[in-house]
This record gives C-alpha cells, structure tokens and sequence, in this order.
C-alpha cells in the first residue's frame, strides 16, 4: 500500500511540474509579445526614416559635386 502512495505523490509531483512549465511558457509568450509591441511602437519613432536618410545623402553628394568642381576650376587656374 505504501509502494501505491508513493507513485501518487510522485504522479502529482509530474502533474504540478508539467502545469508549471505550461504556465511559464505562457508567462514567456504574454511578455515576449509586450516587449515586441512596445518596440514596435517606440523604435519607428526613434529610428530615421529612409525620406530622411536619401534627403541626407542627396545633400552631400551636391556638396561633394561642388567641390570637386572647386577643386577643378582651381586646377585651371
């Protein structure tokens, strides 16, 4: 009678180790998706966007383009 307690204890010790791992997946999953949605929403407002990315480069290529014409039009001189 002994022996069939103590695969009791040992089948509620599974049950309670199997639900507590479900519940820590869980726990996992619902704050994976806050983290993922909070950067979601603070990251695009942070980062620049590519409008203002090429508007920065098309700036310094003209500044570029003007000097290397000042550099040639120094050459001839």
């Amino acid at each position: 009678m002994r022996a069939g307690m103590c695969n009791d204890g040992l089948r509620r010790h599974e049950v309670g180790r199997e639900s507590m791992l479900i519940e820590l997946c869980f726990s996992g999953a619902i704050v994976g998706l806050g983290v993922g949605v909070l950067l979601g929403y603070c990251l695009p407002h942070r980062l620049p966007r590519r409008e203002e990315k090429q508007q920065e480069i098309d700036r310094l290529v003209e500044q570029f383009q003007e000097l290397f014409q000042q550099i040639d039009r120094d050459k001839e001189i």
